[in-house]
């Protein structure tokens, strides 16, 4: 699972067993929120990004990780069963949409050695090709990601500065690590929402 950015907390550490998932995601949908909610516990963690309140995507990992309509239900599975503590963050839309993409989209260029590749040239061409997509660079102990929308950096954010930054430098840092792996994701400009009333409705 890739990381994911800070943002503005408007919950942090509920614990699940009360919290009323079905009531959330309607709660949310009602606000129109634009962000995420994530669920982590032992051994466990998961998310679902949320655009003005559709969920475009769940992703969570329980030794392995799932996406789609199949990991929102785990999600509702590990909430229904109390396991966990929950985490509601509000992002912009358009930084939403490029963690959709990050999560879904087609690898352009994969397992590029960082020593070889120079990152501020890729940003570069990425640019010109005017990329809807991301940069991951997998450091030696961390990952970095680089979200883009038509070729223009949107920020960029690192698993121990997860703080939103419009500057490259903390991922640039790690893809100068020898062992860094670098992978280029593209993806269409929007993702289609995930039917929550049908999830819910689904047994699991």
């Amino acid at each position: 699972m890739y990381p994911l950015p800070s943002g503005r907390a408007h919950y942090e550490g509920l614990k699940s067993a009360f919290v009323d998932f079905p009531r959330l995601l309607r709660t949310l949908r009602s606000d129109r929120h634009t962000g995420y909610v994530r669920l982590s516990g032992s051994g466990y963690s998961g998310f679902i990004l949320l655009h003005e309140g559709m969920p475009l995507e769940a992703v969570c990992s329980n030794g392995a990780a799932v996406q789609g309509e199949e990991s929102f239900l785990q999600i509702r599975r590990h909430m229904d069963s109390g396991d966990g503590v929950l985490d509601v963050i509000e992002l912009n839309g358009d930084t939403v949409q490029a963690l959709a993409r990050l999560f879904t989209g087609p690898p352009i260029f994969t397992g590029l050695l960082g020593r070889f590749v120079n990152l501020e040239a890729l940003l570069e061409y990425l640019s010109e090709e005017q990329l809807d997509g991301s940069v991951i660079v997998n450091g030696a102990s961390e990952v970095g990601v680089i979200l883009m929308q038509q070729g223009a950096v949107l920020g960029a954010y690192t698993e121990s500065q997860p703080t939103w930054d419009k500057a490259t430098t903390a991922v640039a840092a790690l893809a100068a690590e020898r062992t860094s792996r670098i992978e280029v994701k593209g993806g269409a400009s929007r993702v289609a929402p995930i039917d929550v009333d049908a999830a819910l409705a689904r047994p699991y």
